[in-house]
């Protein structure tokens, strides 16, 4: 499993991330982040942290 955890980059302490998802397979997950990811590099103003962790190490 893994969690996609997006943060808005222009902020400054601790915020509301922007969404948080967690999905079973690497597929859905790099979907995801592909998703956000055409989205803030068509506004260059409005940038994004995407953090993209695996749930377990097991």
């Amino acid at each position: 499993m893994y969690m996609i955890i997006v943060e808005e980059a222009n902020t400054r302490g601790p915020e509301s991330p922007i969404e948080i998802e967690e999905v079973n397979s690497l597929d859905k997950a790099l979907a995801i982040v592909n998703k956000f990811a055409e989205q803030y590099l068509s506004d260059p103003d409005n940038q994004c942290i995407i953090k993209l962790m695996p749930t377990s190490i097991f």
